[in-house]
């Protein structure tokens, strides 16, 4: 559409204006004008009517005495009198004249006054003298002697000059008076034009901050009810659109908080399946920042057609699906649980409001999970065969020693050691599982308590423990510990964490070898607690897993050193109850190092 060039109020009111009062002083002045003129030469007729009146009650009625009397009052009125005086005979001849010689004068029978004034009736007229060769005014008047017979004419004149002279003041007055006025009424449009601009400007001013969402500017009009009342409803409707928008802002910084601290993955879908808006879990699942993501597909971004397939779907069917689904990761796969819900959205363009449809995925990562209820499967069949293992092995003994071989003082006395072994196999799984739920409880119950001691204490018992055994191997146990390093923990749980490393270093170990325990403090104030051995190492493929219950590199070979499963899974849990981490640097055939890292303590 194209726009026409925008002018001011004024611009159309002036010109129209204008004209109308220009108009109408024209018709104002034109008309006065017009009556003062008539008024004008009225009033000159009059005079010369009253003049005459008096000059012909001075007249005698005889025509000798009227000629005397006549050139006497032309003689005493003479050329400086305002008006002229002529005597005229019936037949047209001038007897008399205040401004002329009567002998030069030619005939007047022929004018038009003169001859209407011999017919016995007084008239006026309006033309020019031939005489003086100027425009007069006349007024005849019929003289009658005593039996009511013209005898002469007496005829007054003016010359027009006198009249428009008087015209011309009167029109110069008028003239004045018309400018004067219109001046006045234009200044007066233009005050009430400005009483209109001035507050529109200001309504319009703050219109325009009002569009670029600047509510800050009041409106302050002062002039006509209409504009007041106008500035007064754009005021209260801008302090309504300030609360909505505030009411709208806090909304959406609410609900942008809360899909910023959602875990679970939103995407915002339009019926073409484009992202319009995403959550930060929603970027961290995809691996992108937001502006790469809003304005692609949902195919583009996710490449799995089984989700793009379930988003179609839900778009059409509507209300709210679910589905199960794998998408690759970086480093494994991704386990999510899809809940889709459509929404009618309200979409505005410049020219009408309409709803478009909106597609919300909100995506819940079960991928722990899953590894919890997979570790949670492997933990149940793992405590059950660890079990059933020595409970198998004492019930087949009992048995076998009531069915008779408890006769057998030899054999009896091999099974019975056998079932003490298992029995006591069976009570150190049974300890380390309830160790391993003290550690996870952590309660004030439990008792555990923290102090402030010196590392080497817990290692040094740790060592004596299992000196017996690294002898048993001629092992070395080498340690390395300075008696300043404390940390704050529990001294029986480090021995035990201590225990397990060690015992497991000697128990794969080749006999002759040395065992490393290393105590220092690193360039973060941090302790370091090293356990070292040049054993078989751990593969890289078995490094992820080692610390979980039950799970063995060598399963086999494992059960038959007696071990049950759990001791680098209860060193984890006391690290963590600790504050502390552990981790594993190992290679196959290399030997393998535990690093235990304790926090530093309070300045």
């Amino acid at each position: 559409m194209v726009l026409s060039k925008r002018r001011p109020v004024l611009s159309y009111m002036f010109p129209p204006l204008v004209l109308l009062f220009l108009l109408l002083a024209v018709s104002v002045a034109f008309f006065s004008f017009r009556n003062f003129r008539q008024l004008i030469f009225k009033e000159q007729y009059h005079r010369l009517k009253t003049a005459g009146e008096l000059l012909l009650a001075a007249l005698p009625f005889e025509n000798g005495e009227l000629e005397a009397k006549a050139k006497e009052i032309t003689r005493k009125i003479g050329p400086a009198s305002p008006f002229r005086v002529t005597f005229i005979k019936p037949n047209g001849f001038v007897f008399a004249d205040s401004h002329e010689d009567p002998l030069v004068m030619e005939n007047h029978a022929h004018r038009v006054e003169i001859r209407q004034a011999i017919r016995g009736e007084a008239s006026f007229s309006l033309r020019k003298s031939p005489t003086l060769a100027i425009s007069m005014l006349y007024y005849a008047f019929p003289i009658d002697d005593a039996s009511g017979k013209v005898i002469a004419v007496l005829r007054l004149s003016l010359p027009e000059a006198n009249v428009k002279k008087l015209l011309a003041a009167a029109a110069l007055s008028i003239t004045i008076i018309t400018a004067l006025l219109l001046g006045l009424a234009v200044a007066a449009m233009v005050a009430v034009s400005r009483k209109i601009t001035v507050p529109l400007a200001a309504i319009s001013k703050s219109a325009s901050a009002y569009a670029r969402f600047d509510f800050s500017q009041p409106i302050h009009v002062d002039g006509p009810a209409e504009i007041v009342t106008t500035a007064d409803a754009l005021q209260k409707m801008a302090q309504a659109l300030t609360s909505r928008i505030d009411e709208v802002t806090r909304q959406k910084q609410e609900l942008e908080a809360v899909l910023t601290g959602m875990n679970e993955a939103v995407i915002v879908l339009d019926r073409n399946l484009v992202i319009t808006e995403i959550n930060p879990a929603a970027a961290r699942l995809v691996s992108s920042s937001y502006d790469p993501v809003i304005g692609k597909s949902l195919i583009q971004v996710m490449r799995n057609t089984e989700l793009n397939t379930f988003a179609q779907e839900a778009l059409v069917a509507r209300g709210v699906r679910q589905c199960s689904l794998v998408i690759p990761g970086e480093a494994k796969e991704i386990h999510l649980q899809v809940n889709a819900s459509t929404i009618e959205a309200v979409t505005a363009d410049k020219n009408s409001r309409y709803p478009q449809q909106r597609l919300i995925l909100v995506m819940n990562d079960i991928t722990t999970l899953k590894q919890l209820e997979r570790m949670r499967k492997e933990f149940v069949a793992n405590v059950s065969h660890e079990l059933k293992t020595p409970i198998t092995s004492i019930k087949g003994f009992v048995e076998t020693l009531l069915d008779g071989a408890i006769d057998d003082r030899e054999n009896a006395f091999r099974f019975l050691t056998i079932v003490q072994n298992q029995t006591t196999r069976l009570g150190n799984i049974i300890d380390d599982l309830l160790t391993l739920s003290r550690l996870e409880q952590n309660d004030e119950e439990s008792g555990i308590g923290m102090e402030i001691i010196p590392l080497c204490h817990p290692v040094n018992e740790a060592i004596s423990i299992c000196q017996g055994r690294a002898d048993e191997k001629s092992i070395d146990i080498h340690v390395e510990c300075d008696r300043e390093l404390e940390i704050l923990g529990n001294g029986h749980l480090i021995e035990q964490a201590v225990v397990n490393l060690v015992d497991n270093a000697v128990k794969y170990c080749p006999e002759g070898s040395v065992v490393l325990v290393r105590c220092e403090r690193e360039e973060d104030r941090r302790i370091l607690l090293e356990v070292q051995d040049n054993g078989p190492g751990i593969p890289e493929a078995d490094q992820e897993r080692i610390f979980e219950r039950f799970y063995r590199v060598e399963k086999a070979r494992s059960r038959d050193m007696g071990g049950t499963g759990l001791g680098l899974a209860i060193v984890k849990h006391i690290m963590l109850l600790h504050g502390g981490t552990v981790a594993l640097e190992s290679s196959r055939g290399e030997g393998a190092s535990f690093l235990l890292r304790f926090p530093a303590l309070p300045s």
